[in-house]
């Protein structure tokens, strides 16, 4: 992984990666067609099923096998096929520095891949568009290949085939992406699990915080940028992680009742250390005069570390001043009283003399002080918080990790990945007051750092250097949330994918500041907010954005996970777009959902048009009670025939979140079989895309992600509908529907037979042991004979129950027909859905 690049003072020294190849890759070879030309003909891509995939599921390699193939293959293999004559196995293997064993070595990929690539240039435009787009087509196959490996795949032979074919796809895509107007992007890796348990212990131990852990894995794709964070120290803050776990950073998120003012670091004697106040009297009257309230931080003569505290305003006129954007658990908050320790405001001071013109300290707005602590008169500093940090002349950044950090011999990559990771960036207070602020700087052991200047250098890395390519855009995509000007359309129209991915990982101590958070860096009315308390506050935010669209809101939104608000009319909006916990959508999914397609917000709900099915039970031949014990098994799993196309579908739950209006708990609707939920209710799907005519191919996801909802009633061409649980649907595979088809045909013959065999008997007759041992036999003989007669049926068959199974085992399906399977229609095209 030597071409991965590196913070200053690394955790650890480079990862080795062991040379497992028992043979050099041959390169006579096409790399698409290597594993059929090596007796793996399941791993080559074709037009069929999903072959790799499920034979991997049914017939694992042996793991080591597998990490032996794919070093081969997806490493070496991608790295032969891209760099054509210039590739030399040797120089990709080296000696390890602690053992003397083979290793991996990509010390020369850089330069290597820069001569290709300036080979590649000097040929006809239409020669170089055929050798990136199968460049393209190479690395899209191994980046989809590599996470079919079991988990105790070795990790760093996993992570570094994805890290050389990451640093490969960003060399194509600087080559080609501004040469070729059709050009297509090369695909990212996606690796949940980059960090194996031992570098997670590292970084813990080098006062990472495990929370901050589980969030840049959820945030960042790039392996460039997990691998850099995996090997940077931070520097311990007033916050200790020691409490923290992966799901929750107790540090940032104490509640308003632990919450204590600290003395600073440096404080000598906490006993003699006075609480400097602000009388809140004059703050209010300045407030109510339409002025900021301004402090001017003086230090007493001869005596540096005690400091005066003077009350000034802004008056009419625009005078510069420098607005604090600070972390509160490091110290700087109050939430009983506007006082602060001397040394805080002592330390303060000290930080502002670098700002000062004529020996002169400038004006500073402090929360803590200038925001009182009585609520009619927060409000109305509440209501000022967007001009207060947009009309300042400076914001100065306070995190306790950076400015305990020394700054200036830092590569613009760490300050920024420092910043990123800075509990700053956990809190949604300081997202709106970074995006406001006009001249942003960050404090850093040695002085403040320009965010603007940090920008620059950065792009000036990703500009002229391929191995920080990947990390840096991760980096600006991050940073856009600290732009105002990216939260708007030209048209003025708010973007609601940068504000999701803006709040997707920052919290609040207060839930309901979270709506007028919202509002104030978005630019709605944040007076129609602050009045309001708790769900109505969110309820008014979505009114303000749909008033601000046109009257409208995308109408995919509704497949966000999360919580949803509770009161009737807004029931399909999210109640927060704050972090309930991990999320499992990917960003580029949940960026999908805030685009396309709009509704309408009524007083019923949000009316829009979705794909959808309706559903009913079986039509024709009815279970007698007989099939309810002829087999005891509920599949909670609903297959189901699709009467416009004629294709067979699957139906299963995808989460927990909500609860269907059926006045069964989530866990209740989890538990039960889709058949009882069709038997009773008038059930259907809406979904986010429309459905896919193809089965599972290879590599190729057809899934589609939906929500079950109970139809209330139908008027006109409007269909209103309860929302609940989170289903996920797919067709089914070419071999499956010729199961699911056979056994159609044997349920409906069986079920005949089984009409006339019960015949005049009684119900406990019907029910006895004897009779149905006698059903279970005749309907296994029957699939018996069906097998005989139909050929590849049992082939299909064994595809369907895996490896341990035989092809009359497809008698469980007709057993259980009536207990898994329905039919369902299309909703016609025009119909539109009001859902709560």
């Amino acid at each position: 992984m030597d071409h991965i690049p590196l913070p200053l003072d690394p955790i650890l020294p480079l990862t080795e990666v062991p040379y497992l190849c028992e043979e050099p890759y041959d390169t006579g070879i096409p790399f698409l067609e290597y594993p059929r030309r090596k007796d793996r003909p399941w791993m080559t891509p074709s037009f069929g099923e999903a072959s790799f995939s499920n034979h991997e599921v049914l017939f694992p390699t042996p793991t080591r096998d597998l990490e032996r193939f794919f070093q081969v293959w997806l490493f070496f293999g991608l790295l032969a096929e891209l760099l054509a004559g210039l590739f030399d196995h040797e120089s990709f293997v080296s000696e390890s520095e602690q053992d003397g064993n083979p290793v991996i070595s990509t010390k020369q990929l850089q330069s290597v891949t820069e001569q290709r690539f300036a080979l590649v240039k000097s040929l006809e435009k239409s020669t170089q568009k055929g050798i990136y787009l199968h460049a393209v087509q190479c690395i899209d196959l191994a980046l989809r290949t590599l996470p079919i490996a079991a988990s105790d795949f070795n990790p760093a032979v996993r992570n570094s085939i994805a890290s050389v074919a990451e640093f490969l796809g960003s060399a194509i895509d600087k080559a080609h992406l501004g040469t070729f107007p059709d050009a297509v992007r090369c695909r990212r890796p996606f690796l949940r699990y980059f960090y194996t348990e031992d570098m997670k212990a590292a970084m813990v131990a080098a006062n990472w915080c495990p929370n901050d852990i589980t969030r840049i894995t959820n945030k960042y794709s790039s392996t460039q940028m997990l691998y850099f964070f995996s090997k940077m120290k931070k520097p311990a803050g007033v916050a200790s992680h020691c409490y923290c776990n992966t799901t929750f950073c107790l540090a940032h998120s104490i509640s308003l009742s632990q919450h204590t003012t600290r003395h600073c670091e440096a404080c000598t004697d906490e006993n003699t250390c006075d609480d400097i106040s602000i009388d809140h009297r004059p703050v209010v009257n300045i407030l109510r005069s339409g002025a900021l309230p301004l402090l001017r931080i003086t230090s007493k003569e001869d005596e540096s570390s005690r400091a005066n505290v003077d009350l000034s305003n802004s008056g009419t006129d625009e005078i510069p001043y420098v607005a604090i954007s600070h972390v509160w658990a490091d110290g700087l908050g109050n939430r009983s009283a506007n006082s602060l320790p001397n040394c805080q405001l002592a330390r303060l001071g000290n930080m502002l003399d670098q700002f000062s013109e004529d020996g002169k300290r400038p004006l500073v707005w402090l929360d803590t002080l200038c925001c009182p602590v009585d609520l009619e008169a927060k409000l109305m500093a509440l209501s000022q918080m967007r001009r207060t940090y947009a009309k300042a002349e400076k914001t100065l950044i306070l995190d306790s990790t950076l400015y305990n950090c020394e700054g200036r011999n830092l590569s613009a990559a760490e300050l920024h990945a420092r910043i990123l990771t800075s509990g700053w960036m956990r809190r949604l207070w300081t997202l709106q007051e970074g995006a406001l602020a006009s001249h942003p700087l960050v404090q850093f052991k040695d002085g403040p750092l320009s965010l603007p200047t940090i920008y620059g250098r950065l792009k000036k890395l990703h500009d002229e250097n391929l191995i920080y390519r990947r990390l840096t855009q991760d980096m600006f995509q991050e940073t856009r949330q600290l732009h105002l000007a990216n939260y708007e359309f030209p048209k003025g129209v708010p973007d609601l994918s940068l504000l999701d991915r803006a709040l997707s990982h920052r919290n609040t101590t207060v839930a309901s500041d979270e709506a007028p958070c919202i509002a104030t860096l978005i630019n709605l009315d944040v007076n129609e907010i602050l009045p309001l308390s708790d769900e109505d506050r969110m309820c008014k935010v979505w009114d303000l954005l749909a008033a601000a669209n046109s009257g409208s809101l995308p109408c995919k939104m509704i497949f966000l996970e999360g919580p949803k608000l509770k009161r009737r009319g807004y029931r399909w909006a999210p109640s927060t777009l704050l972090p309930p916990g991990e999320r499992f959508h990917s960003v580029q999914i949940r960026i999908a959902r805030w685009r396309g397609p709009q509704g309408k917000p009524t007083p019923q709900g949000l009316v829009a048009e979705y794909p959808g099915y309706r559903f009913r039970p079986c039509s024709g031949l009815s279970p007698c009670p007989v099939w309810d014990v002829l087999l005891k098994i509920r599949q909670v799993r609903f297959i189901f025939k699709d009467q416009t196309r004629g294709i067979w579908c699957q139906l299963m739950y995808k989460s927990t979140s909500e609860k269907l209006d059926t006045g069964l708990s989530p866990s209740e609707i989890m538990q039960t079989p889709f058949v009882d939920l069709v038997a009773k209710f008038d059930l259907a799907v809406i979904l986010a895309d429309e459905p896919s005519d193809k089965p599972s191919v290879y590599l190729e996801e057809t899934y589609r992600e939906g929500i079950l909802v109970t139809v209330k009633e139908e008027k006109g061409d409007i269909i209103y509908a309860s929302l609940g649980e989170g289903v996920l649907l797919t067709p089914l595979s070419p071999k499956d529907t010729t199961v699911y088809d056979a056994a159609e045909r044997l349920m409906r013959k069986f079920r005949s037979w089984e009409l006339q065999d019960s015949e005049g008997l009684e119900l406990a007759e019907q029910l006895s042991e004897e009779r149905i041992s006698k059903l279970r036999a005749k309907c296994k003989g029957m699939t018996r004979e069906l097998l005989a007669e139909e050929p590849g049926l049992e082939e299909a068959v064994l595809g369907m129950v895996g490896e341990g199974g035989e092809g009359w085992h497809l008698w469980v399906l007709v057993a259980s027909w009536f207990g898994h399977v329905g039919e369902g229609w299309r909703v016609e095209k025009g119909k539109m859905w009001c859902v709560d």
